[in-house]
């Protein structure tokens, strides 16, 4: 699976941890880039369009708060979609299940259902878009509001996985 980032300028050049070199075209666009590298483009300055939040490695096999990264926080934000591949090393998801919200401790509204199976992500290459609960996405949310994974069930062994919010800012 390979990803389209936006860079912070045309032409940009950055090197991934990996050693791999990625080169923007004229308007800005990195396209080729493997899921071991998004976070070390991502952490250069290179997003992806409509991306507003991350959460990599996630811990699928535990059930305690696990923050979101926002790359923008002075602008107010409407959930569209959130994504989920599988972490690194591959572990086939079949027993987690949990949600997004907007407070800790499961406190607040869920964005995302404690229901919400992560068992479609059974390979490297899968991805699956996390269920907004319904009226959730229409919901502006607070500047600076950090949405937290809690997960129900955990996987029951050692598991990772990515997760990308996407989002329109607003103000």
């Amino acid at each position: 699976m390979s990803f389209t980032l936006a860079a912070p300028a045309p032409y940009f050049f950055v090197q991934a941890q990996s050693g791999t070199q990625y080169n923007a075209d004229s308007n800005g666009v990195i396209t080729g880039v493997a899921q071991n590298d998004l976070a070390s483009l991502l952490d250069d300055g290179c997003v992806m369009p409509g991306f507003f939040a991350r959460l990599i490695g996630a811990d699928m096999n535990a059930t305690t708060d696990q923050s979101f990264t926002l790359v923008n926080t002075k602008l107010p934000y409407r959930i569209t979609k959130i994504a989920a591949i599988m972490g690194l090393p591959a572990v086939s998801l079949t027993t987690a299940v949990g949600g997004v919200y907007v407070a800790a401790a499961k406190a607040g509204t869920a964005v995302v259902a404690n229901t919400q199976a992560f068992s479609a992500l059974t390979a490297a290459n899968l991805a699956v878009d996390l269920t907004i609960v319904s009226g959730q996405g229409a919901i502006v949310r607070a500047a600076g509001l950090v949405p937290i994974l809690s997960l129900t069930t955990a996987q029951g062994a050692a598991a990772t996985a990515d997760l990308y919010l996407y989002a329109d800012l607003l103000g």
